[in-house]
């Protein structure tokens, strides 16, 4: 009964002497852990600096007549280059959503195909009047002339921040 008694207490005095330390050593780990997952953490900070930057970049302030204004000047001067016609000036939509908008214009240009092509490469690979949404050829018989004549539709849109 003695030597239960004495390895009781014996017991006792080790988790009362040791559960600090034992404690102790709980909290290192789970510090070692929280250091090992920030480890990385400038890294992830610039990665997301960066995707922050393209989103910006996106994401401008397209939602003015200005943007309007620039599709005109620009269709009007490919369509005076290569003598197409502007058949509908851009006809603008807009869609508000939270704090953003998505500004979709809609332009109507009557040419041949390979100027057509050219003017929707254009409108792809320069984006300060917003981004080629997608592109809609038609072609349409001119009574007056008894001729087809190919049409295509430019849908660009522009996301922007609302200003309210």
């Amino acid at each position: 009964m003695a030597a239960v008694a004495i390895l009781i207490l014996i017991f006792i005095a080790i988790r009362f002497g040791f559960a600090k330390t034992f404690q102790m050593k709980r909290e290192i780990d789970q510090m070692s852990i929280k250091t090992e997952a920030i480890k990385d953490a400038p890294a992830r900070l610039q990665s997301i600096n960066q995707r922050l930057t393209k989103l910006d970049q996106f994401i401008g302030d397209f939602t003015g007549e200005e943007i309007s204004l620039r599709l005109m000047e620009r269709a009007g001067t490919f369509c005076e280059s290569t003598h197409m016609v502007l058949k509908e000036l851009p006809e603008k939509h807009v869609f508000i959503s939270n704090d953003y908008s998505i500004v979709t214009y809609k332009l109507v240009i009557k040419g041949d195909f390979k100027n057509l092509l050219r003017f929707l490469r254009e409108l792809e690979t320069n984006s300060t009047v917003g981004r080629l949404h997608s592109a809609d050829f038609e072609t349409l018989d001119n009574v007056n002339n008894n001729q087809k004549e190919l049409f295509c539709t430019y849908y660009i849109q522009a996301v922007g921040k609302t200003t309210e």
